[in-house]
């Protein structure tokens, strides 16, 4: 019969372990720290180790995780576990072979579900490591099967598997709502494996807009042909508002070539208006020193909302004469002249030096567009052009 203190410790325990399932990692590691060492009950202080150096192997603390293990390798009820333990720290140092050798013994043991899934994944990651992806492969369909809605054994089945069909033939251990659990759980790891995932299910499941609702989370990341596809089946669902091209635009935490890219797709592909005016606003915050690669990469791969970029970088004289000078150089005078007339009639003018706007045109390209205006008979827009040429 425990007595008054062990029960604590075994309450205890219990409450760490649901701090894990919590997601909450710093204060159960706290808390197994405290049991393994102030533990009264023996039990407990190694399930408390064991635990500490789960968390450990999940942060890549290595070293620390082999501490917590070392004094319960003689430990007969915890053999198989703290071998799985440390067959995942031999891998982490590189040892897949040593890993493979301490995993041995443990194929048939009665090990708890998640010591199980460590053991299976560890498994998996050192057979692919010593050439083995096949034998990887099986060990992680036995996974699946064992434990459908864990996300871990998916990922690693997306990563070494190429044959979406193979993939697919996993998916008979899923019902609908695991497999929308372990969707959930690749869109916030990795849009690739999530796409390849939601790809699968969509094969399955063709209109299910459960699917189409996790993709518009994780499409906007992926490439523009994939984003592209996703967003058609989106809008072909009714489901515009949610499309990844205009989600990609609309995110101010993504490069802006990116941004303006997936605008421009959106409006080539799907002529959405809306998308020119997402693009106006993100152009007028584009850098001065990017502007001519954006304008020359529009007109070469989207020039149907390169006029609407161009609209919307045009906010000051500096800006308009850089937009004027790669519109020229890319062939297009007619406009870049009348471009050049506006920059110089904007009210920034006026601060503008020579100096700024020979470091950012070169004389050459004033040249003709200087040249270009006096022969449109715009004799004025000519002349100031000339004197930025002279200095």
């Amino acid at each position: 019969m425990p007595n008054e203190s062990e029960l604590e410790d075994r309450m205890a325990l219990t409450r760490a372990i649901a701090l894990v399932e919590a997601g909450d990692d710093e204060a159960a590691l706290d808390l197994f720290d405290e049991l393994a060492l102030l533990g009264t009950d023996s039990d407990v202080r190694a399930d408390a180790a064991v635990e500490a150096a789960r968390i450990c192997l999940g942060r890549g603390r290595t070293h620390e995780a082999e501490a917590w293990v070392q004094p319960l390798r003689n430990d007969s009820k915890r053999r198989e576990l703290v071998a799985v333990l440390e067959a995942v720290a031999n891998l982490q140092r590189g040892d897949a072979v040593g890993a493979l050798e301490r995993l041995e013994g443990t194929a048939g043991a009665d090990l708890p579900r998640r010591t199980r899934a460590l053991a299976d994944l560890a498994q998996a990651r050192a057979l692919v490591e010593t050439g083995d992806p096949n034998g990887a492969e099986a060990v992680l369909v036995g996974a699946i099967e064992r434990d459908p809605s864990a996300p871990d054994g998916w990922f690693l089945l997306l990563d070494i598997v190429d044959d979406l069909d193979r993939v697919c033939a996993a998916f008979d251990a899923l019902d609908d709502d695991a497999e929308l659990h372990v969707l959930g759980a690749l869109t916030g790891d990795n849009p690739q494996r999530a796409d390849r995932f939601a790809e699968a299910l969509w094969s399955r499941h063709p209109g299910d807009a459960r699917v189409l609702v996790a993709a518009a989370r994780f499409a906007p990341l992926l490439n523009d042909v994939r984003a592209a596809e996703w967003s058609l089946r989106l809008r072909t669902a009714g489901m515009r508002d949610r499309c990844p091209l205009m989600s990609r635009g609309r995110d101010v935490r993504l490069d802006d070539w990116g941004r303006i890219r997936g605008l421009a797709i959106a409006y080539d592909v799907f002529g959405d208006d809306d998308a020119l005016v997402v693009l106006e606003h993100v152009a007028a915050d584009v850098e001065v020193a990017e502007l001519v690669a954006v304008v020359h990469s529009l007109l070469d791969q989207y020039p149907s909302a390169a006029a609407a970029f161009v609209a919307g970088a045009a906010t000051n004289c500096a800006r308009c004469l850089v937009l004027a000078g790669a519109l020229c150089t890319a062939g297009h005078t007619d406009e870049a002249t009348v471009l050049a007339r506006h920059g110089l009639e904007h009210e920034s003018a006026a601060t503008v030096s020579a100096a700024e706007i020979h470091a950012r045109v070169a004389p050459d390209v004033l040249a003709i567009l200087a040249g270009h205006a006096q022969e449109s008979g715009d004799a004025e827009l000519a002349g100031v052009l000339a004197s930025l040429i002279n200095g």
